[in-house]
């Protein structure tokens, strides 16, 4: 049945798979999802680094169309990360620097396009340094009145931001896709000056630190330390964010807790059980804030959770996953995507 959704072209495998997707934001969705990863060149010094290009393309029952495309490409000298978002629908916004759970929000539509990603010279194999782009167009319309925002009132925030910087990664993973060992850093810094009749200028500075470790058969222990923070005239829709797909996964809505900084940690044990299936349990602790540790203190977030996960190939690596998380405030989520979290 599988390969009805798989194709080989001179060496490129071509998946494309139909997605029921969920996440406490959009709720239930519906799309494609294709994924094509070329094949490493017999010459390549760069082991397991396929290069991928991956995509969704979803609608769902709170009416969110949103599109996203990311290519990784791996080369001898040179690899070049893109990541592209387009995403049309209608959001909650909570408030900033919101810290206990809070019923309160105003609703907004949002046409928002994001293109973000990284241009690196190798300078061996694990080494790269380079370039970091971050371009941004959002154009936000109220929908509700519900409570005041003050400065931040979304329909205030249509602009084009854009931040340019350096970056630094090393990475000596077994595999990037799917690491049974090794570590990998990436440090990065940007600047976002003031574009045209906006008025948002501002830095950014982000490190992210991951390691993991092999035991047993086919378990792997992985951790991660992420850190993003900014300083400046900030639009709201580009603040920290706890409870994504990918950062303490748990939380019901992506919005709910949104500040300049963010400090995390989570972890994850893996397992393989059979076939191309295999299972992972993970938990976190982390905050967004703005002025400091006792900011940070306040109210500090935990999760934990669950997921199932399938590669979308025998020989591959890389795959889709179902994770359900729980946070210390109470909430729940769901999430289904591909590629590990971390």
């Amino acid at each position: 049945m599988l390969s009805v959704f798989e194709f080989d072209i001179k060496g490129v495998e071509i998946n494309m798979y139909p997605v029921i997707g969920y996440s406490p934001s959009a709720g239930l969705s519906l799309g494609f999802t294709p994924i094509i990863v070329f094949p490493i060149s017999p010459s390549s010094t760069r082991i397991n680094r396929p290069s991928v290009v991956s995509a969704y393309f979803t609608y769902s029952t709170m009416n969110w169309l949103r599109g996203h495309v990311d290519a990784k490409i791996f080369g001898n000298n040179m690899d070049l990360t893109i990541f592209t978002d387009f995403n049309l629908f209608h959001d909650r916004f909570y408030g900033i620097g919101v810290k206990g759970q809070s019923s309160k929000y105003a609703t907004y539509a949002t046409q928002y396009i994001n293109v973000s990603g990284d241009l690196t010279k190798v300078l061996s194999n694990k080494v790269s340094v380079g370039g970091t782009f971050d371009i941004n167009y959002t154009r936000n319309t109220s929908t509700s009145d519900t409570f005041s925002m003050g400065e931040y009132m979304p329909e205030a925030d249509a602009a084009v931001v854009a931040g340019l910087g350096p970056v630094f990664i090393h990475d000596n993973r077994d595999d990037v896709y799917y690491a049974t060992k090794g570590t990998y850093i990436k440090t990065s810094a940007q600047y976002y000056p003031s574009l045209g009749p906006n008025k948002f200028t501002y830095s950014r500075f982000f490190l992210d630190v991951r390691k993991y470790y092999g035991f047993g058969k086919d378990w792997v222990f992985a951790l991660q330390s992420y850190n993003d923070y900014m300083y400046g005239n900030i639009p709201f829709y580009k603040m920290a964010k706890i409870g994504t797909y990918t950062l303490l996964r748990g939380f019901s809505h992506r919005s709910k807790y949104i500040d300049s900084k963010i400090s995390m940690v989570q972890a994850e044990i893996r397992k393989w059980l059979f076939w191309r299936v295999g299972m992972t349990a993970f938990g976190g602790v982390g905050n967004v804030f703005d002025k400091g540790w006792q900011d940070f203190q306040e109210d500090v977030k935990y999760v934990g959770g669950l997921g199932l996960r399938f590669r979308i190939r025998a020989n591959s690596k890389i795959n889709m996953r179902a994770d359900y998380g729980f946070a210390s405030n109470g909430d729940r989520s769901f999430f289904l995507t591909i590629r590990e979290a971390f």
